[in-house]
């Protein structure tokens, strides 16, 4: 899943800015750098709450690739690339993450990107500490290139607190946009204009599914997380 949904998820039942501001990290890393992850062994020299979220990430994620809501989304897509007859290659490795972009977007309109857009800079600044930190620990696992990782962190957290991410989530033309962003930060070639143009029509058409989907989602999650008796 996507980091909104992660943030929230994390929130769940008792909220926590240093946590749900962890569970988003892996996924902002990587959009600053490819090789930015959290390490499998040895954990990071960071907060308690940190360190809950990016453990809260993993058990998502693991929890949502089985989800039949990802399997049936990323089917939803494959079948929209077909019918528009996409021709830009390597497009279906996309369909997954792309799925999660739309799920994103169906929170998102659960209250209205400007509600969200608050939540965040709320977490942001009351993690600041923390976060700066974790930043800090990834960067220096990097080595030389930590320096960039570091301008490129600033700049994703700038965009995700007041550019047009959480809106361009809710739409097909927003939509389109981040896949095509997506291809070029992985060296794929961008998406034909006339196709890309298709695919946003098409992705309008995904909204009753992802908002269906997310409930679901979060319908189940709720039974996941749930104590055993």
């Amino acid at each position: 899943m996507n980091f909104l949904l992660h943030a929230h998820l994390a929130s769940l039942p008792e909220p926590c800015a240093e946590t749900s501001v962890g569970a988003t990290l892996p996924d902002l890393w990587r959009v600053a750098h490819r090789r930015a992850r959290p390490p499998l062994q040895s954990p990071l020299p960071v907060s308690p709450g940190i360190q809950r979220g990016l453990a809260h990430h993993a058990e998502a994620d693991r929890w949502f690739h089985d989800h039949e809501a990802l399997a049936s989304g990323e089917a939803l897509l494959l079948s929209l690339f077909q019918r528009e007859q996409l021709t830009a290659p390597r497009l279906r490795l996309l369909a997954h993450p792309l799925w999660e972009l739309c799920l994103d977007g169906a929170l998102v309109r659960s209250r209205g990107a400007s509600v969200w857009q608050r939540w965040l800079h709320e977490i942001w600044h009351e993690s600041t500490q923390a976060r700066q930190q974790a930043h800090l620990a990834i960067a220096a696992r990097l080595g030389p290139e930590g320096t960039l990782f570091d301008q490129r962190i600033a700049r994703v957290e700038r965009e995700l607190l007041d550019g047009p991410w959480l809106d361009a989530y809710t739409h097909g033309e927003g939509l389109a946009w981040c896949l095509d962003a997506m291809r070029v930060r992985s060296g794929l070639p961008r998406v034909p204009a006339d196709e890309l143009r298709r695919l946003a029509l098409a992705l309008e058409e995904t909204r009753p599914a992802a908002d269906q989907s997310l409930c679901t989602l979060l319908a189940s999650w709720g039974l996941a997380a749930a104590p055993s008796p």
